[in-house]
């Protein structure tokens, strides 16, 4: 989806979507959801 929006001009330039995702909110949701195992945060990534 982000290469289409890239593509298009819809977004200026690409980016590296892994470094602007704040992974914090994610990783509380899974801890509170009780899948806050190393490996299932990773998974998720």
């Amino acid at each position: 989806m982000k290469d289409f929006l890239v593509e298009r001009r819809y977004l200026p330039k690409d980016f590296d979507l892994a470094a602007w995702i704040n992974p914090e909110p994610l990783q509380e949701a899974l801890r509170r959801e009780g899948l806050g195992g190393s490996q299932e945060i990773q998974a998720a990534q």
